[in-house]
């Protein structure tokens, strides 16, 4: 079959981008499967936006969704895909973490942002590749959700996603107001289970007000939200209280069938709430009506 009627994609808005991709890169587990290598279901999540001018590290999860053992994986931010200035790369921990992703697994891989040189608004993109001779394309879809680009030939497969560096807005606010979020308005549903996106709150004035240091996300009754899962940020109880230009990101798992999924903001100290947002920020979620 032609590696072009193996590809499929689908644009969202605004940057944060999940991938989907398919290649013999895989091993079976002992009992899941009597064939000793099939298709290892990747899929890469990162967040759309993160703020430029900070050192700091970005999250992304690479998650394999297939009965296969995925192996002999690296990551890279390509210089010439680096449009901020910044001293980027994948964290040595990452790299050695994440090269096997088990059946049904997942791995948080961080991207190092450098004090210096200091980084400016722009994009860079990170590059997921399974390093196998065997490896051949079997699929590609993109899940969601916009920006995006992908690398491929009849030998390997990369997963690519394009994060942007923004400004932290001019901020003078105090309390809640002081937290700027960052996440896509707009993604494709994930056909075969949960769409997961990543959500990153940044504090964006130096007027925040009472000490907090805790920043979670919350339902309409100010309920925590059971399908967010912290990710990076000094957040929870003991922790050093947060102030600009400090950054806290979720993965937030939007179950399947479900629309649109919205969440307030929340800060804490020491487990005991100090605001909660009145703005509702919602995420609508939609149909992939096109198959492979």
């Amino acid at each position: 079959m032609r590696l072009n009627n193996l590809l499929k994609t689908t644009l969202g808005l605004l940057g944060v981008t999940t991938l989907v991709a398919c290649s013999a890169a895989g091993s079976c587990l002992p009992g899941s499967n009597s064939n000793p290598t099939g298709n290892a279901v990747l899929t890469l999540t990162a967040p759309n936006l993160y703020p430029a001018g900070v050192a700091t590290q970005v999250p992304l999860m690479i998650n394999n969704s297939s009965d296969y053992v995925a192996t002999g994986l690296t990551y890279s931010v390509p210089s010439e895909s680096n449009y901020t200035n910044g001293n980027i790369t994948i964290t040595s921990a990452s790299q050695s973490n994440c090269a096997t992703i088990p059946a049904h697994g997942s791995c948080q891989i961080m991207a190092s942002i450098a004090a210096s040189p200091i980084s400016h608004p722009g994009s860079f993109t990170t590059v997921a590749t399974p390093q196998t001779s065997t490896s051949v394309v079997g699929k590609l879809t993109s899940e969601t959700k916009a920006l995006f680009s992908k690398a491929a030939t009849s030998a390997t497969l990369s997963l690519t996603a394009n994060i942007g560096l923004v400004d932290l807005p001019v901020n003078t606010e105090s309390g809640i107001n002081a937290l700027t979020p960052y996440y896509p308005s707009m993604v494709m549903a994930n056909e075969s289970g949960a769409t997961t996106v990543i959500v990153s709150i940044a504090v964006s004035s130096t007027n925040a007000g009472a000490a907090f240091n805790t920043i979670q996300l919350v339902d309409s009754s100010g309920n925590l939200l059971s399908n967010a899962q912290l990710l990076t940020g000094n957040s929870g109880s003991g922790a050093t209280d947060l102030a600009k230009p400090a950054v806290v990101s979720y993965l937030v798992s939007i179950p399947a069938g479900v629309s649109q999924f919205s969440f307030k903001l929340q800060t804490l100290e020491n487990g005991t709430v100090v605001a909660t947002g009145s703005n509702v920020n919602t995420i609508n979620v939609g149909s992939v009506n096109s198959r492979c």
